[in-house]
């Protein structure tokens, strides 16, 4: 079972934006945020092993996993947000949200350093810190789309800057260090489930569906510029 939190976040947000059946939708926005929490930490068990520079690079990864996290959220939902914009707000989010895993995130990076034992050491700790952040930045950006649809904003003229805004307000009202809480007791679930254990085929799912939605921007985009030249000849 998907936390709560989450599940409550999404369905909040559906009630919102008047979706039918809020309860379905919630909980499939919620198992996308798990799904790619479990991602990240997958990830992040591989990056701390690299000596010195583990707790940056899985940040990083959970970066990537947050981004990609946004676009399935918005396809779910239908939002209009560029991956342009998603990928800079992802960015933000995710720092932030690193900001208050920074403990762990440079015991890892020392553990790293230590040959052995200290490799392991970061890397579960890093799995922890990846997930976290990922299903953390999921709640954030839940909430954040939530204010927008209450405040009853048109969406398609909301902006990178407007989204980065709001997302601010969003951190600095609710409690991250609790999120956080949260978001490592989901790990513990997960883990006892085996779900990080057999996370790799998520890895693998999620980064086909960016590739997959990569090549489909690209023909969407030779579509329209062909069809141009059509118009113009």
């Amino acid at each position: 079972m998907v936390g709560s939190l989450l599940v409550k976040a999404g369905i909040a947000l559906c009630k919102a934006l008047h979706k039918t059946g809020p309860q379905v939708m919630g909980q499939e926005i919620a198992d996308i945020v798990e799904k790619h929490s479990i991602g990240a930490a997958v990830s992040g068990l591989g990056s701390a092993w690299i000596p010195g520079v583990g707790g940056a690079a899985a940040t990083a990864a959970a970066i990537g996993f947050v981004w990609s996290m946004y676009v399935r959220i918005n396809a779910l939902i239908g939002m209009p947000f560029s991956k342009n914009i998603l990928k800079s707000v992802a960015t933000a989010i995710c720092t932030n949200v690193a900001s208050y895993a920074v403990a762990a995130i440079a015991i890892s990076t020392v553990f790293s350093l230590l040959p052995g034992i200290g490799s392991i050491g970061a890397s579960a700790t890093m799995a922890v810190v990846a997930f976290s952040i990922t299903w953390s930045a999921g709640l954030v950006y839940l909430k954040v789309l939530t204010r927008f649809a209450k405040a009853d904003v048109d969406l398609n003229e909301v902006d990178e800057e407007d989204l980065k805004a709001m997302a601010q307000d969003v951190l600095e009202s609710e409690n991250v260090k609790e999120m956080m809480k949260q978001a490592k007791e989901q790990f513990k679930v997960a883990k006892a489930r085996g779900d990080i254990r057999k996370g790799g085929s998520k890895v693998t799912q999620i980064r086909n569906d960016r590739k997959s939605g990569s090549k489909k921007s690209g023909c969407s985009m030779a579509s329209t510029k062909t069809k141009t030249r059509k118009r113009k000849a």
